[in-house]
């Protein structure tokens, strides 16, 4: 996705940010290779669009997110911070429990 705002968040960044799961699922259903390949593009503070989704509580659209790509979970942002330690810190405890079933080699890393 080349469509970014004043703080390189792609339209990706913008619905997770805000919990919209029906845009990403519609976003998946039109471009699955360009949703797929946005997935692991960051913004000005290196978050995903996963790191967002955890920053702010929304399991249902983290899920859609690791359905496309697992391995984003294990990148970090700006502070060194993966998403699974944004949700868990920020006390999104189901959302964490998510993160783990969707990609259970995270509890080893």
């Amino acid at each position: 996705m080349k469509a970014r705002n004043k703080k390189s968040e792609t339209p990706l960044h913008s619905a997770a940010k805000v919990g919209n799961v029906d845009f990403i699922r519609a976003l998946s259903q039109c471009a699955p290779d360009v949703v797929k390949d946005a997935v692991r593009e960051i913004d000005e503070n290196k978050d995903t669009a996963l790191h967002l989704a955890a920053k702010h509580g929304h399991g249902d659209v983290a899920r859609e997110l690791m359905k496309l790509d697992p391995g984003v979970a294990n990148m970090f942002n700006k502070e060194g911070f993966t998403p699974l330690y944004i949700a868990t810190v920020g006390g999104y405890t189901p959302l964490a429990i998510t993160m783990l079933q969707e990609a259970p080699s995270l509890a080893c890393e």
